[in-house]
């Protein structure tokens, strides 16, 4: 994958990534460095749908995210980042979707992602992080959740968690998972 995405012209400034796997996909370090890197030289993205379907985490995400400073919208799937993310979001992202899209994403999701996620909260409120719109479709403790949506309405930001999507989005075909999430 991440020959072809070194074709990407380094002007494109939408990109959407499709990868329904195979089940048990794993993407090795090499090439997990290899798409990081590739991502990494389109800098005037100011869109990205990245939705790898893999078995393992693939963190691409995280080494990615701070050289695409153009970047406005950014919709990932579990398996795609670390919680390491919320520290490496670019500064002019205005809004951030994550979910599951497959079993397999469902199971890499951290739990308590959202108590990390007041890192980008924090970087609001210091003017570091353009923030707007922050869409969180994984299930997860509701109570971390609503003292979150607190955090972030304190800070200006929409949230829209798991108690907002649980009944909106259409399942996948395993029923676990919205894919929905990323028609474009």
């Amino acid at each position: 994958m991440s020959e072809m995405l070194q074709t990407v012209p380094g002007s494109v400034i939408s990109l959407c990534i499709q990868w329904s796997s195979a089940r048990d996909m794993i993407l090795k370090s090499d090439e997990r460095t290899g798409l990081s890197a590739a991502l990494s030289k389109l800098t005037h993205l100011e869109k990205l749908h990245i939705n790898l379907n893999v078995s393992e985490p693939a963190s691409v995400l995280d080494d990615a995210l701070p050289y695409l400073t153009s970047l406005k919208e950014l919709r990932c799937s579990g398996g795609s980042y670390s919680a390491r993310i919320f520290l490496c979001l670019p500064p002019r992202l205005e809004t951030l979707y994550m979910c599951y899209c497959s079993k397999e994403s469902y199971l890499l999701i951290d739990p308590a992602a959202l108590l990390h996620a007041s890192a980008a909260v924090r970087r609001v409120t210091s003017g570091q992080l353009a923030l707007q719109n922050f869409h969180y479709a994984m299930e997860g403790d509701l109570t971390i959740e609503g003292e979150f949506a607190e955090e972030c309405q304190s800070a200006g930001i929409d949230f829209f968690g798991w108690s907002f999507y649980r009944d909106r989005l259409r399942p996948s075909t395993d029923g676990i998972g919205f894919p929905s999430l990323f028609d474009v």
